[in-house]
């Protein structure tokens, strides 16, 4: 759910415009981030909208149009609509492109970002190129930085996992990890420790896996609380480890607080839902619970076909009706 957005030169920016003609963009920008950052991310999206459209003021040129941009198409994705994402992405990178060029910064992250949206939607081919394309950007800079490359390598191991190469993203995690740890933002350090808990499962290490996920869990909880959506991965994960090892009451819990949490944050057909409504029904089914888990594939099948025809009309970014008259 986290990419490598530019919010450091966001909050750079904002601090010198909190006055004159840019408080109504910057005043809108930091409610629509603080809302996100406490996972109301329906709550957010309206407002990210409004910010994108006073940030056209600005023109395609200007950073901070990408910037706002850039956190529009991660709170489209943090809410499921993964067309909306990627359409916003291709509209910044055309921006970045005729602005910055395909070999600057700027152009890497927003490419790295869209790598990200596609390995998030199973398109694993297109997300690990662009991701790809993105490293090479960074390391031809006339000074890498070390953060930049190991988010993209931490997202690259994702590709990696999801094609079964589990030695080769475990390597990259434990490369980057500590990079992340010492440099990253809280989300990207629990990004990481799931991502290779995932992986020491597929592994089947699963004490490994058990407390990179209990890790992971911490820190949401410490630096998000007890019930921000960025739980529902690490939790999805414990349940399927303690599954895994026989742990069936612990296993019942992880899935339905993650059920709980997915409940009162996101909306109904997201696709967070439909994954932990299957996941759940796997897990009922092998103990025995077939009429429960039935009943629960079928609502799973039912949220992602309305996900499905919602998203079908996704393509299009507007903003024209939060511009103001």
């Amino acid at each position: 759910m986290e990419f490598c957005a530019m919010a450091t030169a966001v909050v750079n920016l904002l601090m010198a415009a909190f006055s004159g003609p840019y408080a109504d963009w910057s005043g809108k920008l930091v409610l629509a981030q603080q809302l996100e950052a406490h996972g109301r991310y329906a709550e957010a999206l309206p407002e990210f909208q409004h910010a994108a459209a006073l940030a056209d003021r600005f023109g395609p040129h200007d950073p901070r149009t990408w910037a706002t941009y850039d956190r529009l198409a991660i709170v489209y994705e943090e809410n499921g609509d993964i067309a909306r994402s990627v359409a916003t992405y291709h509209h910044i990178l055309a921006m970045v492109k005729a602005a910055a060029g395909t070999s600057s910064r700027e152009y890497e992250r927003i490419l790295a970002n869209l790598g990200t949206v596609y390995l998030e939607d199973h398109q694993d081919g297109m997300g690990e190129n662009l991701l790809r394309q993105a490293r090479r950007i960074e390391l031809a800079q006339p000074q890498p930085a070390p953060l930049h490359v190991a988010m993209i390598d931490m997202r690259l191991a994702q590709a990696l996992y999801n094609r079964g190469h589990y030695e080769e993203a475990a390597g990259l995690l434990t490369n980057s990890l500590p990079v992340i740890e010492e440099h990253g933002q809280a989300r990207d350090v629990a990004s990481a420790l799931n991502s290779l808990g995932l992986i020491r499962k597929a592994q089947h290490r699963y004490d490994e896996s058990l407390e990179l996920s209990a890790r992971t869990v911490a820190v949401i909880e410490n630096n998000f609380g007890s019930s921000h959506p960025l739980l529902l991965s690490p939790l999805n994960n414990l349940g399927g480890i303690y599954a895994a090892v026989g742990r069936t009451s612990e296993a019942e819990a992880a899935y339905q607080r993650a059920m709980r949490i997915a409940e009162n944050t996101l909306g109904p057909d997201h696709p967070w839902r439909v994954t932990l409504l299957e996941n759940y029904a796997v897990f009922l089914r092998s103990t025995g619970e077939k009429r429960q888990a039935k009943a629960m594939l079928q609502q799973a099948r039912s949220l992602a076909r309305q996900s499905a025809l919602r998203q079908g009309t996704g393509m299009t970014v507007d903003v024209s009706s939060f511009r103001d008259k």
